[in-house]
């Protein structure tokens, strides 16, 4: 791939990436009516539950800790994966995945079935681990050379 290619695609992502733990981020610096509308924005993706969700000066973030810490991941490991380069990880990026779903999973389960109580740092932190690969696995994505088809290209006769 291109230098060009790799760094149109790469600051898109980021941009993206950026641009979205900037909305969910900004209801407490902004008006009623905008607020309202980011707020509407991801509340179908977030509970929002007020006591789960980052707060300043009293005023919500748009989504809570575990969402704002998928989303903050993301945009760190979109920014930060090309610096593994060609890094292949020991296992399948499903088995990574899968790996990464199951870490906010088990701090919500073990809260769920009362194990251990998880808290704001807790919901954070696990969220930022999937958000990390999930942003991994996009840049991965977006700027790995296609890997070769294995079908032949058909023939005119």
């Amino acid at each position: 791939m291109s230098t060009r290619r790799f760094l149109w695609r790469w600051g898109l992502a980021g941009s993206i990436a950026a641009a979205v733990v900037g909305l969910v981020s900004l209801p407490p610096f902004v008006g009623e009516p905008f607020r309202t509308a980011i707020m509407e924005v991801f509340a179908g993706l977030c509970h929002q539950l007020p006591g789960r969700s980052p707060h300043v000066h009293d005023v919500s973030f748009a989504v809570c800790h575990r969402c704002f810490g998928i989303y903050t991941g993301i945009l760190t490991g979109v920014l930060f994966g090309p610096m593994l380069g060609q890094w292949r990880p020991p296992v399948s990026v499903g088995y990574l995945l899968v790996g990464a779903l199951a870490i906010p999973s088990l701090d919500w389960l073990g809260h769920i079935m009362g194990i251990w109580v998880n808290t704001a740092a807790s919901r954070l932190l696990t969220g930022a681990a999937l958000g990390l690969i999930l942003g991994w696995i996009v840049i991965r994505a977006l700027t790995q050379p296609a890997a070769p088809s294995s079908q032949a290209a058909p023939s005119k006769a």
